[in-house]
């Protein structure tokens, strides 16, 4: 959930009102039941501050985003207090923290997000990972190495006040990507992007272009004269988050390898993450890996790009016995409600006229290009 506008990848609180509201009675009520959201409920990372997308995020920053979210989706919050005096059963309330919403680590968040949710002492912040009884749940970025955030340092000391502990790609992203978001909301929310970037080869041109130009300009002059704390990474990264951003279904990837193995050194027997906005399942040995899809708006591109279809929202329903035992899971897929028709074009190349203008904007490349190349051969042979 983000601003309520037309760069809102959710803008459907309503819609997820009803969801929750289904768990207060029927067949629920008599259920104790754990409400989780896992990981990007909130998406402050790509929310304007006054106009600007800050990476340096104080508690004040956060607490500005999080009133941004809740002026646009009341219904949200007023879902979760219902939820919570609904049915017989107790009922909990718990926000995972994710790659977009990192914001949940401020005390502050956690105060406000406990008002608005109307029950302090209902509403819990796990931090990145949640266990419930045989079932460990985390929103997955901390598998994925250009989203990883220290646990152990989750803030930098600064003056006047901490600031978040930004991963790589969320200042990356913040530097050269979002602030084309507005012009390009649609184009992000467009799956597969492999073939969205074949059909459209300028993106791949236009942030390309952008990035070598914030990292030989803003990059410099931020890290080597004001010699910002938060910024510490190389071109070869920023041009990893610029690639992930064109190429993945989600601007994001998970190190298998790491996940496996830590599913089988832990003693969970369901492990529940996100982050790749796919539902997945697969086994080791006689545990199991459930990726739990996404909610925001996606599309999947039909016809070579002449129509798309709106893909499912998707979320997990894990059900346990008195012993704490998996007795039942089910996945759940509903068609959202649909974005206001002037914010969905009739084609994807309809927009490919805004994107050739901002990049006619840049000028002459030819100079940049040369250098970019020279720069990752110097990198490649370190």
């Amino acid at each position: 959930m983000g601003g309520g506008d037309a760069t809102d990848d959710f803008p459907h609180s309503s819609f997820l009102a009803e969801i929750i509201g289904e768990y207060r009675s029927g067949k629920y009520a008599d259920h104790a039941i754990d409400l989780v959201f896992n990981g990007d409920t909130f998406d402050f990372l790509k929310l304007p501050v006054d106009g600007k997308y800050p990476f340096h995020i104080d508690s004040k920053t956060a607490l500005a985003k999080l009133a941004i979210v809740a002026a646009a989706h009341g219904a949200f919050f007023a879902a979760i207090r219902d939820f919570l005096l609904g049915g017989k059963g107790p009922r909990r309330v718990h926000f995972v923290v994710g790659n977009h919403d990192a914001e949940l680590l401020f005390t502050g968040v956690k105060k406000e997000l406990g008002r608005l949710c109307g029950a302090d002492d209902h509403i819990h912040f796990p931090g990145d990972q949640l266990r419930i009884g045989p079932v460990h749940i985390e929103h997955g970025h901390q598998f994925d190495p250009l989203f990883y955030m220290d646990p152990q340092r989750p803030f930098i000391s600064a003056d006047p006040e901490p600031l978040l502990n930004l991963s790589w790609a969320a200042i990356g992203l913040l530097q050269v990507v979002i602030p084309m978001h507005p012009q390009l909301a649609f184009y992000e929310r467009l799956l597969p992007k492999d073939e969205l970037m074949r059909l459209i080869p300028e993106l791949t041109e236009l942030f390309n272009a952008v990035a070598w130009r914030y990292w030989t300009r803003e990059f410099w002059r931020a890290y080597l004269i004001q010699k910002d704390p938060v910024l510490d990474f190389s071109w070869g990264i920023l041009k990893e988050v610029v690639r992930r951003f064109l190429f993945t279904n989600s601007e994001v990837e998970i190190d298998k390898l790491r996940l496996s193995n830590t599913v089988t050194n832990g003693s969970a027997q369901l492990f529940v993450t996100g982050h790749l906005h796919q539902i997945a399942h697969h086994w080791i040995g006689e545990k199991r890996i459930i990726q739990n899809g996404a909610m925001r708006d996606e599309y999947r591109i039909l016809s070579g790009g002449a129509s798309f279809t709106p893909i499912l929202k998707t979320w997990i329903e894990i059900q346990l016995d008195q012993d704490e035992r998996i007795v039942e899971v089910t996945t759940r897929e509903r068609r959202g409600p649909a974005r206001p028709a002037e914010e969905i074009p009739d084609t994807i190349f309809d927009l490919a006229p805004r994107v050739r203008k901002m990049l006619a904007g840049l000028g002459d490349r030819a100079e940049d290009q040369a250098a970019q190349k020279a720069q990752e051969r110097q990198e490649s042979d370190k």
